[in-house]
């Protein structure tokens, strides 16, 4: 189940449903229908899984760091545009954008950025439409004719 863009629980086969806590930007945990914490885990920085309380977090939920889903048998998150890799920190294939590194995750730096679908890194998309923006915003004032005083 999802609240916009965001997994917010899953139904398991028996019915029941569990809903999943979130921190600013992965699962960290299971809650009952009834309100009991099933599990709860932690992550190093590039999304390893720590086990916490309630067994392995990939025997509790596919769905874990970024909330995208774990495949067990390879190690990887599946970011849908291509596959993640916490234990070599990086994508396996190439980034299809122009970048430096075609390979890196979160731009280096998974703490501040987030990569939600795999291609280039949340924060540096914002910052280069911050930066054309601003370009942008230069050029119609000087078409307009405007200055600051």
């Amino acid at each position: 189940l999802f609240l916009g863009s965001k997994r917010i629980a899953r139904v398991a086969a028996d019915g029941e449903v569990d809903y999943f806590l979130w921190d600013k930007k992965s699962i960290r945990g299971l809650v009952s229908e009834a309100g009991e914490l099933v599990a709860s885990w932690d992550y190093l920085p590039y999304g390893q899984a720590v086990e916490n309380t309630g067994g392995a977090p990939e025997s509790q939920t596919e769905f874990l760091y970024n909330g995208e889903h774990y495949l067990a048998a390879s190690g990887h998150y599946d970011f849908r545009a291509r596959l993640y890799s916490p234990t070599l920190r990086r994508f396996i294939t190439q980034d299809t954008k122009p970048l430096m590194n075609k390979y890196a995750f979160a731009s280096g730096d998974p703490i501040n950025r987030i990569d939600p679908s795999g291609n280039a890194s949340g924060k540096a998309i914002g910052e280069f439409i911050a930066g054309v923006a601003e370009v942008v915003g230069g050029i119609v004032k000087m078409a307009i004719g405007f200055s600051s005083p």
